[in-house]
């Protein structure tokens, strides 16, 4: 993994296909804290319009959106932000931390609500 996802305070994010399994080419390493949906993402596109695209660029904007989910909770204190989303992910491949999903797949209604959910 290379700069800035090796900076202590960047949340690393790898990148997920429909069966929550890690796209081929996503970063991945023990910086990696979180994954989420990253292969046939709808975005918009340059020059106006949508465009299915694949990335970690489309993967962190989910941890992003849910980081701001988290605040608007309550929790603000970056620390405890980034605890809730590695605390409420869903764990996904290797039991506990690994260097393809981290802590896990992202949960966006888990973290900012405090119900658990499935993936």
């Amino acid at each position: 993994m290379l700069y800035p996802a090796k900076y202590q305070e960047v949340i690393a994010v790898s990148a997920t296909d429909s069966s929550n399994m890690i796209a081929g080419w996503s970063s991945r390493g023990p910086e990696v804290e979180l994954a989420a949906p990253g292969v046939g993402i709808n975005s918009t596109y340059k020059g106006g319009g949508y465009k299915l695209l694949s990335g970690t660029s489309m993967a962190s904007p989910h941890v992003a959106g849910t980081a701001a989910l988290v605040i608007a909770s309550g929790i603000t204190n970056s620390n405890e932000v980034r605890q809730k989303l590695q605390t409420t992910a869903d764990d996904l491949g290797t039991s506990g931390r690994d260097n393809l999903y981290g802590y896990g797949l992202v949960d966006a209604e888990q973290a900012a609500t405090g119900v658990e959910t499935t993936p």
